[in-house]
């Protein structure tokens, strides 16, 4: 079973050509599973990218968070991650609430630079469209990116999940815990800290490989 990475969005003619090329040329029958992290793109986008690939006969899920690395930003699993490390460290590990908050404080910093990603990626989306039906999916869009914002689970969803570990990690380091890697909290998952909609698309991807 090949994994193949099609850089994003704009890779997805790979996939598609790819099949073909196995059934034209090659002769053989094969089936195709992508899935592509949502980035900036808006529910609308989103939406209309899924339905493009399952015309064209091919199997796709795009997340509901910005990247697949954010599905790990849990805070009962990063807190159990954390208190392992604080053990090896032989320091005191921070509250569950505290946690919470220093991610919620790094979020914060992020708002003007996604709420401007999550524009410029729909001012690219609905270049197309009529001027008075492009202004209201742009306010319902960014209307829809304020309600999100709104949650910590839904600024979460939002941030660029890499960089967000990146700094967590900086001041997990100045509080003299040290890193705490993706390896580390996957291997805290629980079962219920998974986002529904992650499970179901791991539990797709599965039966697919099957």
């Amino acid at each position: 079973m090949p994994f193949v990475e099609l850089g994003g969005f704009g890779g997805w003619q790979k996939a598609k050509h790819a099949v073909w090329a196995f059934k034209e040329i090659l002769d053989l029958d094969v089936s195709v599973f992508c899935l592509f992290d949502r980035d900036f793109r808006s529910d609308p986008e989103t939406c209309a990218f899924e339905t493009k690939f399952h015309e064209e006969g091919l199997n796709c899920i795009v997340l509901r968070r910005k990247e697949i690395e954010n599905y790990l930003i849990d805070a009962d699993a990063l807190t159990r991650a954390i208190r392992k490390r604080a053990s090896e460290k032989d320091v005191i590990a921070p509250e569950r609430s505290t946690i919470v908050e220093w991610l919620d404080q790094i979020s914060q910093t992020m708002k003007a630079r996604v709420s401007s990603q999550i524009k410029e990626k729909f001012d690219l989306f609905g270049r197309d469209r009529d001027q008075s039906s492009f202004d209201q999916d742009i306010d319902t869009c960014m209307e829809s990116f304020e309600a999100k914002w709104l949650t910590f689970e839904g600024r979460i969803a939002l941030v660029p999940g890499k960089e967000l570990i990146s700094r967590f990690n900086e001041k997990l380091q100045d509080e003299g815990i040290g890193n705490v890697t993706l390896k580390m909290v996957l291997q805290e998952m629980k079962e219920e800290d998974l986002d529904p909609f992650f499970r179901e698309a791991l539990l797709s991807l599965d039966r697919f490989c099957e």
